[in-house]
């Protein structure tokens, strides 16, 4: 099988049956969670 097929399977199942797509999404609107957050103290 091709490396490639592996990242995707890789990116669709993910570690521990948890997507890999899903834990960026966490992480991108953890990003976006802060930065508004540290917006909001400042103003």
């Amino acid at each position: 099988m091709p490396s490639t097929t592996d990242a995707t399977v890789l990116a669709y199942k993910g570690l521990d049956g948890i997507p890999l797509w899903l834990l960026f999404g966490i992480a991108a609107l953890a990003l976006v969670i802060l930065g508004a957050a540290r917006l909001r103290k400042r103003s």
